[in-house]
């Protein structure tokens, strides 16, 4: 369960208590709970669960050298790069950056990088690895830009009839009562 730090006490509890149930009917059911906030405080605080962690992960941010190692792991380009290389430690050092040192934010850039790479026909540099990272943060602005407003489903023209009637269509309706039919 991801963002679980934002969890309440009594919705960890309600999710135990599904593992409990499962437990007794022979399910497998592993709960992996993933989040940050006051998570680890929770979990302490209810004994009957602290008491059944596994195992647990705390995740810092990464090194340069750190994001380099998972660069080469995660894709082919990377691990041709040269570390001696002041062209390709920039490189690094940029995704490095962006990312924040995070891994959960390296590993979706490079899917991103690896999709334009598909259509790249030139080499990669810092200004491909900077286009990349924009291109997702301005589609996401857009898309959210894109939610927030008005649906029409076809151009209104101003000034004229559809104009009017896409006004009233989409105007708030007013309940009204109906007389009873006897």
């Amino acid at each position: 369960m991801d963002e679980a730090g934002t969890l309440s006490l009594e919705a960890i509890r309600g999710l135990c208590l599904i593992r409990d149930i499962a437990a007794n009917e022979d399910w497998t059911l592993t709960i992996v709970f993933i989040g940050m906030d006051d998570l680890p405080d929770k979990l302490v605080k209810i004994p009957r669960i602290h008491l059944r962690l596994l195992d647990t992960c705390h995740f810092t941010q990464y090194e340069v050298e750190d994001t380099w190692r998972l660069l080469e792991k995660l894709h082919p380009y990377f691990a041709k790069l040269d570390p001696k290389s002041k062209a390709h430690r920039e490189q690094v050092e940029t995704i490095h950056e962006m990312c924040g040192g995070l891994p959960g934010l390296i590993v979706p850039y490079v899917h991103k990088l690896s999709y334009r790479l598909q259509s790249l026909k030139g080499e990669v540099d810092l200004l491909f690895l900077r286009a990349v990272h924009e291109l997702s943060n301005e589609s996401m602005m857009n898309a959210l830009k894109e939610s927030r407003r008005v649906y029409r489903p076809y151009k209104v023209v101003p000034g004229t009839p559809v104009e009017e009637s896409a006004d009233t269509e989409n105007a708030p309706k007013r309940r009204t009562r109906r007389k009873a039919r006897r």
